[in-house]
């Protein structure tokens, strides 16, 4: 502390990956509800990743608007990354 004013210390988050060996494991089914589990039952910030660029169904999962742009737009262009790209790209569901 120094003069009156508390230091913190910026908390880590925690990295959890779903993966599928195959199409139509459930890999997505499965990590679309442990989002939701983590965002509304445990009321921890969650954020959903869909790897498959292809054809991913995280989005649609979660209720997402799939018109936005995405993960895949931000790594086709990385250019466009600044706040305002990051803040319509993430979506509340």
């Amino acid at each position: 502390r120094h003069g009156g004013a508390v230091e913190t210390q910026p908390r880590g988050g925690r990295f959890l990956a779903v993966a599928g060996a195959r199409g139509g494991a459930g890999a997505s089914t499965l990590a679309a509800a442990l989002a939701r589990h983590l965002a509304d039952d445990a009321k921890r910030h969650c954020l959903a990743l869909d790897g498959d660029l292809r054809r991913g169904t995280l989005a649609l999962l979660l209720g997402a608007d799939g018109a936005q742009p995405g993960l895949k737009a931000a790594l086709e262009t990385p250019s466009r990354l600044d706040e305002l790209f990051l803040d319509r790209s993430a979506q509340p569901v």
